[in-house]
């Protein structure tokens, strides 16, 4: 498209940018969501007890950066759409997604699993225990880790969805997997 007008680039790039920050606010949101569920991050960094105040900083940020973006083009001089276009192409886009997940449901159809961040989380933190154990001996920090309960349910899922795949070779190695047989 821009190939044959390129005049229309600074459309294209106010609409990316906005559903840029939407996007990225999603999984912040997400993160802030888990957090109030108990999910606590299971790599070898962590925010600790900044993990929320930052995560909170980067939903207002993005927020107040969408509200920026989405506002008017201040050239009275463009056309009503051009002075919008960001906040237009974003609602366009969006309408058609939503309307898309009505009809099509596709989140139906998935096999992936869900709802297990926590999960994993403990089984990232009992692989880290044990790696830390192995490498440092006794010296290494004992952390908190799933109990068997956890780590059973988290495993059964992860299995069950994992049979799932093997149906359908052509599918790509899911992260979990990685996670899950992490040493």
């Amino acid at each position: 498209m821009l190939y044959f007008l390129p005049s229309a680039l600074f459309r294209v790039a106010a609409f990316q940018m906005l559903a840029g920050y939407f996007a990225f606010q999603m999984v912040v949101f997400a993160s802030l969501r888990a957090r109030a569920k108990g999910w606590q991050p299971g790599g070898r960094w962590t925010l600790g007890k900044w993990g929320w105040p930052v995560s909170i900083g980067a939903l207002i940020y993005g927020v107040l950066s969408m509200i920026l973006l989405a506002r008017p083009n201040g050239d009275t001089s463009l056309a009503f759409y051009d002075r919008w276009i960001a906040l237009i192409g974003f609602l366009v886009v969006a309408a058609v997604g939503l309307v898309y997940m009505y009809v099509a449901k596709p989140y139906k159809r998935s096999t992936a699993p869900e709802g297990d961040a926590i999960d994993i989380a403990n089984i990232l933190r009992d692989h880290r225990a044990k790696d830390d154990a192995d490498e440092h001996g006794s010296d290494a920090p004992t952390p908190v880790t799933a109990d068997n309960t956890q780590r059973a349910r988290a495993n059964e899922r992860y299995s069950s969805w994992a049979s799932s795949r093997e149906k359908s070779p052509s599918s790509p190695e899911p992260h979990a997997d990685r996670a899950v047989r992490m040493h």
